[in-house]
């Protein structure tokens, strides 16, 4: 029921004055009364007239207004200035950062602690060696392997770049 309402008030087209009028139906609405439910023709004739006021009205405020806007706002980026001191800099009495004893510090024992691990490393892989264990022979395999394809890959390059 609620559809059939809707679709009945979509069917029903009241022509306002300004809307195009095409030729198939230009003779159909002309000899039709504008029907608008509620309210007599003299009625939405003055309806109309005091909202076109209106819309005229404001359309005239914007046209005067719209130039006052504009030179605004080129006067107001011609009186600021590009740069704008806010303070003056002061020198820092203290420096907070960066602490420079905190990372001379942490440098130092990051490299003490690193060469230590490598003098370990080293002096394992000696004894390793000089014993012939299996460790070292599996090691030592996937060394050499590694370097071999390590040497391939270098040779394949150097030939495409050139």
């Amino acid at each position: 029921r609620g559809d059939s309402r809707r679709a009945a008030r979509h069917a029903e087209h009241v022509r306002v004055p300004g809307d195009p009028i095409r030729r198939s139906d230009a003779p159909e609405r002309l000899a039709q009364p504008v029907q608008v439910k509620g309210m007599a023709p003299p009625d939405l004739g003055a309806e109309y007239l005091r909202r076109y006021r209106d819309v005229e009205i404001q359309y005239r405020i914007l046209q005067f207004l719209t130039p006052l806007y504009e030179q605004a706002k080129v006067e107001e980026q011609r009186s600021t200035p590009s740069v704008l001191i806010l303070d003056r800099a002061y020198p820092a009495e203290r420096k907070s950062r960066p602490k420079r004893m905190l990372i001379v510090i942490g440098a130092f024992f990051v490299g003490l602690i690193s060469s230590i691990a490598i003098v370990a490393i080293r002096e394992k892989w000696r004894s390793e060696k000089d014993a012939n264990t299996p460790l070292y022979q599996a090691a030592n395999a996937f060394r050499e392997r590694v370097w071999i394809d390590v040497s391939r890959y270098m040779r394949r390059s150097r030939g495409r770049s050139s």
